[in-house]
């Protein structure tokens, strides 16, 4: 079934003009063809493709005539969907499916498949419910990792996983070499960042991240303490220093947590001065971006 429809229907629908043929020699071309667009329908289900594929009558004769390698066939399609993805190209079956589509089901393509997206849309009471039973699930991983006891504490169950996330983003900001590779530029090694937004309604208990905040992000407070002492020192020796005395030289430092109205020159001087550290946040009011 794909959304409620038989598969085997639309692509009966598909190939109700002529099945490919020995004489055609196109079975093969066509095999590929039908599990592209499987693979499009069924969220690159390689194995259900390649069942649905193999069941086809003609792609039977080919296996039994040469033993074709219907896997193969499969691992191309997914090939040629992923070098499309690459270039932006938007991913549609082919016109001769979106037409089958439409004959079999009564229903375009997009209708379908916007239904099905529209009617997994929540709701805020869902939301508020799926919180309470999440924290419930949370509450119970705390007996084998007892750190999310100090992470949950005093906090209500549908406070866990907001807590759970936030801790989460900081520890990972802790984590200096945690990278990764985008499948677009996957020669390029990216530093893995994360930005964590707590969005609830006034007096809800976002609160938290600033108490989650203060005990996970210490050692980086401990360590940007120093930086921020030498620039004090520095600004300091600037407006005492006589008018024929030496400027001092601005030091140095690694700062890496900003209040939320640091200026962007700032910030960004920070960032090259803590490049070989790789570690950068920013602390704004009520919510925090780690980058």
């Amino acid at each position: 079934m794909w959304r409620g429809y038989d598969i085997q229907r639309i692509i009966d629908a598909r190939y109700a003009a002529k099945l490919p043929c020995e004489a055609d020699h196109n079975r093969h071309n066509e095999s590929l063809k039908l599990a592209t667009d499987l693979m499009l329908m069924l969220d690159s289900d390689k194995q259900l493709v390649q069942r649905i594929v193999e069941s086809q009558p003609w792609v039977q004769e080919i296996i039994d005539e040469r033993n074709e390698d219907v896997a193969q066939t499969v691992e191309s399609a997914a090939s040629c969907i992923a070098e499309k993805e690459k270039k932006y190209v938007s991913s549609l079956p082919s016109k001769a499916m979106l037409a089958a589509i439409q004959e079999s089901c009564g229903k375009t393509y997009q209708e379908i498949t916007k239904a099905q997206t529209a009617a997994v849309t929540l709701k805020d009471d869902d939301m508020s419910r799926w919180l309470w039973e999440w924290g419930a699930e949370i509450e119970v991983l705390s007996e084998e990792y007892p750190m999310i006891k100090d992470i949950c504490k005093g906090l209500k169950h549908n406070q866990y996983p907001a807590a759970l996330f936030v801790a989460g983003g900081l520890m990972m900001t802790l984590m200096t070499r945690c990278t990764y590779r985008f499948y677009h530029r996957p020669e390029e090694l990216r530093r893995l960042n994360n930005s964590t937004l707590i969005i609830g309604d006034p007096a809800s208990g976002k609160s938290f991240a600033t108490r989650l905040f203060k005990l996970l992000a210490s050692p980086i407070v401990a360590a940007d303490k120093i930086g921020k002492d030498a620039i004090n020192a520095y600004r300091e020796q600037m407006r005492t220093k006589g008018a024929n005395k030496e400027k001092p030289k601005k030091p140095k430092v690694v700062v890496r947590i900003h209040p939320a109205r640091t200026s962007n020159a700032q910030f960004i001087q920070d960032m090259v001065n803590a490049v070989r550290v790789g570690q950068y946040a920013i602390a704004t009011k009520g919510w925090f971006v780690y980058r």
